[in-house]
Formats: structure tokens, C-alpha cells, sequence
């Protein structure tokens, strides 16, 4: 066998590998894949379990895609994960945190995160949410959630910035309205 048919082989031998290896990868984000759009769209939507079971597994098969880690925190925070609340707050705490580590600039994400720190640790989270608006200053919405947090929270001078931004929106009436109201009560 000459020199060349031996590196001719071996080229093959990498190339066939690499493509396995892409073959595998791809087959595990396919199924991952079909795991989140069976709990989120097919038989799997009204059982709260099995979408917590299903978004597990595609989040193990392939931990790159973060619409999983949206599904299942929303269904744990808005009470479709069980009957425990303390339980769903720590699936809903624990998937937004796993979600912001894989796309800490999607908008979805982050609000889920603060959505989630919110009743433990609310200075934390609008501290996360001021972050983010910083990065999307244009979002108009932004701004009205920096707003609403400012209110909850009770910094109330705060929320003047971000009523400026939405002045001229579907949302400044009441963003108005609920200022004066807190300010009011204040």
C-alpha cells in the first residue's frame, strides 16, 4: 500500500467520523426538538408532568435550546407544573436560570428570570431587568416592565424615566394613571 492510499484512508476515516459524530448531534436535536413541540403544541400541552418530564428530556438531549427552558418556566410560574407552589417557584426559578445561562440577551428569557426572582428577591429583580433595558433601550415594552417594577417596588421616582419613553404608546394612559395613583397613596 503506497504512502498516499494510506492518508487517502485516513482522510476518509475523519471525515466519516466527523460526519458521525454531526449525524448523532443532529438526530439529538431532532428528537429534542419534537420533545418541546409535543409539550407545547401536541399531546403532551395540558398535562403539566409530562411537559416538565418532556422539556427535562430535550433539555438533556440538547441543552443548547432555550425555548424549552421558556416552555417549562412559564408553565411552572403561571401554575400549570402541579399543585405546590413552592414547587412550581423553584421549576420556574431553576428553568429561567438555566434559560438566561444559555441567551442572557433575549427578552422572553429574562423577563421569565425576573418574573420568577420577583417574590424572593425583588431588588434582584429589577436590577436584572434594568440590565436589560440598558441593552434594549429601544423596546418600548421594556420600558413599561421597568416601569411596573419601579411601581411594585415603590420607586416611584424611578418610573419617570421609563413613562417618558412610552409616552405616545397604548400603555401611557394607564402607566400614568397608576403613577399618580401610587404617588397618591405615597
Amino acid at each position: 500500500m503506497s504512502k498516499k492510499t494510506s492518508v487517502a484512508r485516513l482522510v476518509a476515516a475523519v471525515l466519516l467520523a466527523v460526519c458521525a459524530i454531526g449525524m448523532l448531534h443532529a438526530a439529538r436535536a431532532a428528537v429534542a426538538s419534537v420533545l418541546y413541540c409535543r409539550s407545547r403544541y401536541g399531546a403532551l400541552a395540558t398535562d403539566a408532568e409530562k411537559i416538565q418530564r418532556a422539556c427535562r428530556l430535550a433539555h438533556a438531549l440538547y441543552p443548547f435550546d432555550y425555548y424549552a427552558c421558556i416552555w417549562a418556566g412559564k408553565t411552572a410560574l403561571h401554575g400549570r407544573a402541579g399543585d405546590a407552589s413552592a414547587r412550581r417557584q423553584d421549576l420556574a426559578d431553576r428553568w429561567s436560570e438555566r434559560g438566561v445561562r444559555l441567551n442572557p440577551l433575549n427578552g422572553e428569557l429574562v423577563q421569565l428570570r425576573v418574573d420568577a426572582l420577583f417574590p424572593t428577591a425583588p431588588d434582584e429583580a429589577v436590577a436584572l431587568w434594568e440590565r436589560h433595558v440598558a441593552f434594549a433601550f429601544w423596546n418600548r415594552y421594556h420600558q413599561v416592565v421597568l416601569f411596573r417594577l419601579y411601581v411594585r417596588t415603590g420607586r416611584l421616582d424611578d418610573a419617570e424615566a421609563p413613562l417618558y419613553w412610552i409616552r405616545g404608546t397604548v400603555w401611557f394612559a394607564d402607566a400614568e394613571r397608576a403613577l399618580n395613583e401610587a404617588l397618591r397613596r405615597r
